[in-house]
């Protein structure tokens, strides 16, 4: 029974070890091809940022709340964030590029409310 009851430990241990190495090689995979698309799609130089009187700094995506720098002109394609990750010493990438595969043309944009939050059709 020992030997039974060790023989399906040992089991069960190797179909954990290979559905971490498969999430880990999904993972991977899936960067990979965030790299390869980043700038696809966005405007040489990258997205200008806001500028004028009331603005307010342009955030990162994800948690934390950090925002770009405020001096900058344009949000460039590849943005690396040392150190901003959610984990203290953690770093963060933000990539841009415009997936063509959203119908972002299905309905026409009739006007944007003065703080920018929402359009009518």
């Amino acid at each position: 029974m020992v030997a039974l009851n060790d023989g399906v430990r040992m089991s069960e241990t190797a179909v954990s070890v290979a559905d971490m190495q498969h999430n880990v090689r999904s993972g991977l995979n899936q960067m990979t091809r965030d790299l390869i698309q980043t700038g696809q799609g966005i405007p040489l130089g990258g997205i200008p940022m806001p500028s004028g009187a009331g603005i307010t700094p342009v955030v990162r995506p994800g948690s934390g709340g950090m925002t770009f720098a405020a001096d900058a002109v344009a949000i460039p394609a590849l943005n690396p964030g040392p150190g901003l990750g959610a984990l203290v010493g953690t770093d963060i990438v933000t990539l841009l590029y415009a997936d063509q595969r959203l119908a972002l043309d299905e309905f026409a944009l009739d006007g944007i409310a003065a703080d920018g939050s929402t359009g009518r059709r």
